[in-house]
């Protein structure tokens, strides 16, 4: 009991710091913020929204309800809502979620849209792509401007080994 009062008392400290520093944080009690996590200006934290590890949050972002970020960037005016993101560099006005998936090794370069339900994994996504609802993609380089439809899975793994996969500039999958 004595633990979670204090864990209660320091998370109240960190959240308090973030407001004072120009972010809105909509409901603190609901709002968990690891220690050393940074967060810019004019972001908006919505209820339920885990930052951990060295999490490291851009200006003008809207990020929840419902979120986790771990060990991961999120460049300004990034949406991330309803989701989980590890591991990742999320470029600027990126938009991410509902319910999507970052795994480790992820990276989205600005002004990419990750939809709902989606999962990237072990992937570099290249500028101005679109990974639509009900998608998978893993260990893929996507080059910029690709719209990849909805429910479509990316992988190229040959039953013992997996490969990257290469998907060029301007592609529509």
């Amino acid at each position: 009991r004595e633990l979670a009062e204090v864990e209660s008392q320091k998370r109240r400290q960190i959240i308090d710091g973030l407001m004072l520093a120009g972010v809105t944080v909509r409901d603190p009690a609901s709002t968990y913020v690891d220690h050393g996590v940074r967060v810019g200006q004019d972001t908006v934290l919505e209820p339920h929204t885990y930052l951990r590890g060295s999490t490291v949050i851009g200006s003008g972002c809207v990020i929840g309800p419902g979120t986790e970020i771990r060990n991961s960037v999120v460049g300004d005016g990034s949406r991330v809502w309803a989701s989980v993101v590890e591991d990742s560099d999320v470029g600027r006005n990126v938009q991410i979620g509902p319910y999507a998936h970052l795994r480790p090794n992820t990276t989205l370069s600005d002004d990419v849209l990750i939809g709902n339900f989606a999962e990237v994994k072990n992937s570099v996504i290249g500028p101005r792509t679109k990974i639509h609802h009900h998608s998978y993609t893993g260990d893929t380089d996507i080059g910029a401007g690709v719209n990849i439809g909805a429910g479509t899975v990316t992988v190229n793994y040959d039953g013992t080994h997996k490969h990257r996969t290469i998907i060029e500039d301007g592609a529509f999958i």
